[in-house]
């Protein structure tokens, strides 16, 4: 078994060694259909938790902290299911196509053509080997390189044989050798670019950042607030400051212990602020102020003589 990506699909169609069978979009929005009724769950009721929350601001009443804490993800949820609804939830099947068995060559052949490393981001992998009998999407370069420049990881030994020898003395040698491991990063897709930084880096300030409404929170203790604020910063500035100093250390040679060092500090830093944060919200419910207690009179909001 096979698993390739659209790309490579596409270029064994294009060869004729492939028949794509044709799949319909009723087809297609059939395997979504049932889990319409639970996306429609999941978006009315954060539609009724914005709307109970608006409804106790307007009237003046206390939230507490979680529901604070909370109030962004309804944003989060419905983004999701804008861009997901008709995305299956679970994917229950999938489209078998049968090929017959592909050469060693011509699996050469679909790499040069497919993956040229000029081409392809120098973080992109290819789909897990557990998904693989063979894995053949690996990174290609055409012409030799001096190894002795550049250091290589000493894995080349997972490599078979008969992979080594299409790309030895290439920078795809120390590439190949990843694809052996038990497991793979697929963390980034191959069309990851500049906007999609962008839009997670304000989605992470815009959930992080929210906390700063209850700045001024009634906190059982002038010690609580403090826990608060800080945890919140913190989750703010290390997720702002990792853009810049990622820029700054790329200029860094590969394998230098300096370069990862700081990403590990931010992680470990905003991974901290964050359990902090969860752990001040169910510890200031020991103690909140009376009016969280009180209910929203919906009755003033429905028209009546």
């Amino acid at each position: 078994m096979y698993c390739f990506r659209p790309l490579q699909l596409a270029w064994l169609h294009k060869e004729k060694i492939i028949d794509i069978p044709e799949i319909s979009t009723e087809d297609i929005d059939d395997r979504s259909g049932a889990d319409v009724l639970a996306k429609i769950l999941a978006c009315a009721q954060s539609t009724w938790f914005l709307v109970s929350t608006s409804a106790r601001l307007q009237q003046k009443l206390t939230l507490t902290t979680l529901e604070i804490l909370l109030l962004p993800y309804v944003a989060v949820t419905w983004m999701i299911y804008f861009f997901w609804w008709t995305k299956p939830l679970r994917i229950e099947s999938y489209t078998k196509i049968n090929v017959e068995s592909l050469s060693d060559a011509k699996l050469v052949q679909l790499a040069r053509a497919t993956l040229p490393i000029d081409e392809v981001p120098n973080w992109w992998r290819p789909v897990p080997l557990e998904m693989h009998d063979r894995a053949w999407e690996f990174w290609w370069i055409e012409k030799p390189w001096d190894l002795k420049r550049v250091r290589v990881r000493h894995t080349n030994h997972l490599i078979p044989i008969q992979l080594h020898t299409q790309v030895a003395r290439t920078m795809a040698e120390s590439w190949v050798a990843d694809w052996y491991r038990d497991a793979i990063n697929e963390a980034h897709p191959s069309e990851w670019d500049g906007w999609d930084d962008t839009v997670i880096y304000l989605s992470g300030i815009f959930i992080y950042g929210f906390g700063l409404v209850a700045w001024n929170y009634q906190f059982p203790t002038p010690a609580e607030r403090i826990v608060w604020r800080v945890p919140v910063l913190t989750s703010c500035g290390g997720i702002t400051i990792w853009v810049p100093v990622a820029f700054m250390l790329r200029w860094l040679r590969p394998g230098n212990t300096w370069k990862e060092l700081p990403f590990y500090v931010l992680t470990v830093m905003v991974f901290a602020a964050r359990l902090i944060i969860i752990a001040q919200v169910f510890a200031g419910l020991r103690l909140v102020p009376e009016g969280v207690f009180a209910s929203a009179n919906w009755s003033s909001y429905i028209p009546h003589v």
